[in-house]
């Protein structure tokens, strides 16, 4: 997605909105547990003040995502935003701080391109465990059956041979 600058520039003091679907298909590399992506809905608004183009996202889409623990697809819905700032590279005398680190994003050329903040806003809005539900019981790891669908039989107490003598310490 990009907004070209002079666009934004004539426009001084006034917002100027934009509504674009970007496709984000390159993440599904990325992200394991990710099966697919809804292509990102992407609602920004940019304005220029002090030298500056300002730049507002709001960002929604829908993931479909594999579970750690029971191996079942489930939906994710995702809904963020994030707030960039840009200065041109000749303007960049005209702003105090850009040096030091302050979040000022340096655009060269006529078109400020963002999908990269889109990407990585999507990124971060994915749990760091994918799991269906907070108390999803997972696969039987001697049969491999859902337990979250069905119960099995099996004996899932596992105690370790070099502790079993602890086990009968407490049984006493």
């Amino acid at each position: 997605m990009q907004l070209k600058i002079m666009e934004i520039y004539n426009k001084k003091g006034e917002t100027i909105s934009y509504n674009e679907n970007v496709s984000l298909s390159a993440l599904i590399k990325e992200v394991p547990e990710l099966v697919e992506l809804q292509p990102v809905n992407v609602q920004a608004s940019a304005n220029y003040f002090a030298s500056l183009y300002h730049v507002r996202a709001e960002i929604s889409t829908e993931a479909t995502l594999k579970c750690t623990r029971c191996l079942d697809e489930y939906s994710f819905p995702i809904q963020t935003s994030f707030n960039e700032s840009f200065v041109e590279r000749k303007n960049v005398h005209h702003v105090e701080g850009v040096e030091d680190d302050s979040g000022i994003n340096i655009v060269e050329g006529e078109w400020i391109a963002f999908t990269s903040f889109v990407s990585e806003n999507v990124l971060l809005a994915f749990p760091f465990v994918a799991l269906c539900s907070e108390d999803c019981q997972g696969l039987c790891y001697e049969c491999g059956i859902n337990l979250n669908k069905s119960s099995c039989n099996c004996q899932r107490e596992r105690i370790d041979p070099r502790l079993a003598d602890l086990a009968n310490f407490f049984k006493k």
